[in-house]
């Protein structure tokens, strides 16, 4: 079946897109989105303002850095979004398209700060318009799902394209299904199949999957049974329950691999130990 992919359960809500209807599996195509793509994200740590920079002194650069760094927890920070915050909307107002897109990340989740989608739209608009593709991508999930801004499919293709365009993978996956569902661009499998391509090889699970998909079902390629369970594994061997779900299914048939219930159970119980 084709996976409904859902944003992070500590996030706690997600946002879908139409679905496709296959043999064995139904597709159910949903873009990345902008929560979800924050893969690195870990729970929400300190956010009581414990201390606040002395940053009066530091460049647009170096406050964009110390803003990154304190929302990740990495090189020696350890992760609190109150103070990156503070030290991202300092840079943001000096101009650094760094800065304003992780302002408008906490803005969009209220991580150290209330939560405000109309403002997180206005930081990762001025980032994007520096050519930021992380802003390109993140504006473009808020037209895609009308979130700070009024929905409208024909602007989010516009930011996701942007965005694909610099190498952003999860814009390109994005992009790809756009084309597979018809939203915002005239529907094209040819296109959907270029775009999650890209994703794929830079290794976006989903994007991998959705390209067995259309291997499986001949949608913008030949039907190949064999290039099907290629894309499939490599998914499954990243965690993906549809894709080990369906790599079961394809050992099961004998499609594009040998015949095999031991290989078949294996993966539907890896699947299945994922709920």
């Amino acid at each position: 079946m084709k996976k409904h992919r859902s944003l992070p359960k500590l996030i706690g809500h997600f946002l879908t897109m139409p679905f496709l209807f296959f043999s064995f599996a139904f597709m159910f195509v949903t873009p990345h989105t902008g929560l979800y793509a924050q893969r690195k994200v870990v729970k929400q740590g300190n956010t009581t303002p414990s201390k606040v920079s002395k940053s009066k002194e530091l460049s647009a650069e170096q406050l964009a850095t110390i803003a990154i760094n304190y929302y990740y927890g990495k090189d020696g920070y350890s992760q609190d979004y109150y103070e990156c915050v503070q030290n991202a909307r300092k840079g943001a107002e000096l101009g650094n398209a760094d800065a304003q897109t992780i302002l408008a990340l906490c803005l969009e989740s209220g991580y150290g700060v209330d939560q405000n989608k109309y403002e997180a739209c206005s930081w990762y608009r001025k980032a994007a318009e520096q050519g930021n593709a992380k802003a390109q991508y993140h504006l473009g999930v808020c037209y895609n799902s009308g979130r700070g801004v009024p929905q409208d499919y024909n602007e989010s293709v516009k930011w996701y394209r942007k965005a694909a365009e610099q190498g952003y993978a999860d814009a390109q996956y994005n992009l790809g299904a756009c084309y597979h569902s018809g939203l915002g661009v005239p529907q094209d499998y040819n296109e959907a199949v270029k775009w999650y391509r890209k994703a794929a090889e830079q290794s976006d699970a989903i994007a991998q999957y959705n390209l067995g998909l259309c291997y499986k079902n001949g949608l913008g390629v030949p039907q190949d049974y064999n290039e099907a369970v290629k894309w499939y594994r490599k998914a499954a061997e990243q965690g993906d329950a549809m894709a080990q779900n369906n790599l079961g299914v394809c050992y099961k048939n004998g499609q594009g691999v040998p015949q095999d219930y031991n290989e078949s159970v294996k993966w539907y119980r890896k699947a299945a130990e994922q709920g």
